[in-house]
């Protein structure tokens, strides 16, 4: 059994009888985090607040056929990065590997008007949006 805790600025989940592993003590919050949420979810930025120092860049949004995606170079190594595309229903569509701080992707095969794009960094989201295709 657990429950849920959502804001406009945060989503925290929890669920009981897990061993506590980590607490983060911020101004007046305290924070005991388990194994089922291993971090918070920034919703304000859409991201992990561990990354949140990382420019990701994502545009044109709309776009046509392609998107380009610039990653801060503060973010080196970028081992450990992907870029996954999924449809609204959360199918998986590619996941690529980055292997640059600024790629392309083409979206011409993809024929759905709207994607979801995530980029992540040994599993923490460093950025998740949708794409709207024109």
């Amino acid at each position: 059994s657990g429950d849920y805790y959502e804001t406009n600025i945060v989503l925290y989940s929890w669920s009981l009888g897990e061993g506590m592993v980590e607490t983060v003590v911020e101004k007046s919050i305290i924070l005991s985090q388990g194994f089922q949420q291993h971090f918070l979810i920034d919703k304000e930025h859409n991201a992990d607040t561990r990354y949140q120092d990382i420019e990701v860049n994502v545009y044109p949004n709309p776009a046509k056929n392609y998107i380009e995606i610039k990653i801060s170079k503060k973010l080196d190594p970028l081992d450990g990065c992907f870029i996954e595309i999924y449809d609204l229903n959360g199918k998986g569509l590619l996941k690529k590997e980055i292997l640059s701080h600024n790629e392309t992707i083409n979206l011409s095969s993809f024929n759905r008007k709207s994607l979801i794009l995530r980029i992540t960094k040994d599993f923490h989201i460093l950025k998740l949006v949708t794409i709207q295709r024109i």
